[in-house]
């Protein structure tokens, strides 16, 4: 077969970067009186399509990836963080496998699964080797190079770095502005390997997909990034408090950041502290956005624009402190709110929508768009007729988190957002009224007014489950 004809067969078929950015929060404009810093973000939000109301089916990074890389609801392999879903649907395609098995080149950069998946990608995935900022998860090598790189002090002259102790990880602190190169640490590395990979497949049809670390915790970003925020520009949210009436068990009050050495066990962090960490996090944000930038200029020099289908996304939302919560795991609005934007050839109007879309529906759109079709059953519904304004979105999202031995499913639609929690024949029911002018103010399930729409919204909680 002659080169051009090689070269043609492969233009056919339109390529996909995937680009996923870890604990990324939707909306964030209320904690800072300046403008918030991505304009890699904010640039192909406005050549594509962006989502005001696209949810994830958990707020947790491991069941939120695997389902929408499988396009399956969470339930179906199990919720929790260290399930696989192999375990119980090993024969399953997931969505970059199925384009390998259609003549693509699938390729993981970053932990995208979190968990490996060797099945779903033509080489092996790759992920950095650890800075002193960032070890490996739960390698022996990771757990001996992280130890050798804290004992150089590597790049840490206040010590302020993952501690190895042990066969354990320990975090140090929960934030640190040190003064590297972007490609010091993670996700600056993450972004030249991206660059190069891309020159190299150029030629052949891929399926790429880039997870971007931060703004996960630890909140490390170079100085240059800190210094966009003044502390002073920092706001605090308007809603810290846990909404009236509502259960003690909706808030997320400790989980991974309470593991850090400058947080304490109980209680908020003072004033000051939170401005702090809330500046950390954007500070993250924006340096990871500058790596995003140089990724898809990558694909404008490559002149792979034209070919490629681009989705930017959040695995899930992220408090910082507002609901008396702070990182993710809840069933509040933006816990499960997600980041998405999609930039495809044959879409050519730009637009915001709030039509409601999930995680789940990933797959199937992406197959869409690529001109594939798949015969698997999926939970997910294609909402490539909503990027082209031909259909309003769903009726309503779901998502769900346990805790506590409570089991708790949550359905938003337009208006509302419903939660129910259940632990054997006790249920606790949370509504929250997105017609208020502050609709997670106060839990108005209890309100004769809403009793009629409680019912309706009983009934689709249990059809999506």
């Amino acid at each position: 077969m002659s080169l051009f004809l090689v070269g043609s067969l492969a233009a056919k078929k339109k390529n996909v970067l995937l680009i996923i950015v870890d604990d990324l929060r939707a909306d964030l404009e209320q904690f800072c009186t300046k403008e918030i810093h991505k304009p890699a973000i904010d640039k192909l939000s406005a050549e594509g399509v962006s989502f005001g109301r696209a949810y994830c089916q958990k707020a947790l990074c491991v069941p939120s990836r695997q389902s929408f890389l499988t396009g399956l609801r969470p339930n179906k392999f199990g919720a929790d963080f260290n399930d696989h879903f192999r375990r119980k649907l090993p024969q399953h395609l997931t969505l970059p496998q199925y384009f390998k098995q259609k003549g693509y080149k699938s390729i993981s950069i970053g932990k995208v699964f979190h968990h490996r998946d060797p099945k779903s990608w033509s080489e092996p995935s790759w992920v950095p080797e650890p800075s002193a900022y960032y070890p490996i998860y739960g390698t022996k090598e990771g757990l001996e190079i992280q130890t050798s790189m804290v004992k150089k002090k590597k790049f840490f002259p206040k010590g302020n770095e993952w501690w190895a102790k042990g066969d354990k990880w320990v975090p140090g602190l929960i934030w640190e502005a040190p003064k590297v190169k972007d490609n010091d640490l993670t996700d600056g590395m993450l972004a030249d390997y991206a660059i190069n990979k891309l020159k190299e497949v150029k030629n052949t049809p891929f399926f790429i997909a880039v997870d971007f670390f931060r703004p996960h915790l630890p909140f490390i970003a170079p100085k240059k990034y800190f210094d966009l925020y003044p502390l002073s520009s920092i706001r605090l949210p308007d809603n810290e408090s846990l909404p009236k009436d509502a259960p003690s068990i909706a808030a997320q009050t400790g989980g991974e950041w309470r593991s850090y050495h400058d947080i304490k066990s109980r209680g908020m962090p003072q004033t000051v502290t939170r401005k702090e960490y809330i500046r950390a996090y954007l500070a993250s944000l924006a340096y990871v956005d500058a790596q995003i930038g140089r990724l898809l200029g990558s694909i404008e020099g490559e002149n792979l624009k034209e070919n490629t289908i681009v989705i930017l996304m959040s695995d899930h939302g992220y408090h910082l402190f507002d609901n008396n919560s702070f990182g993710k795991s809840t069933n509040f609005e933006d816990a499960t709110k997600v980041l998405l934007t999609v930039r495809a050839p044959q879409i050519q109007k730009a637009r915001k929508t709030d039509a409601i879309v999930e995680l789940v529906d990933l797959y199937p759109t992406v197959c869409e768009l690529a001109g594939l079709k798949t015969t698997q059953t999926l939970d997910g519904k294609s909402f490539v007729d909503v990027l082209k304004g031909k259909e309003k979105g769903k009726e309503a999202a779901f998502s769900q988190y346990f805790r506590s031995g409570y089991q708790g499913l949550s359905v938003r639609t337009k208006r509302f957002r419903f939660t129910q929690w259940q632990k054997g024949s006790k249920t606790i029911e949370e509504l929250y009224d997105f017609n208020l002018k502050d609709p997670e103010a106060k839990n108005v399930a209890e309100q004769s007014k809403y009793r009629s729409y409680l019912s309706d919204l009983r009934e689709k909680l249990k059809q999506g489950f």
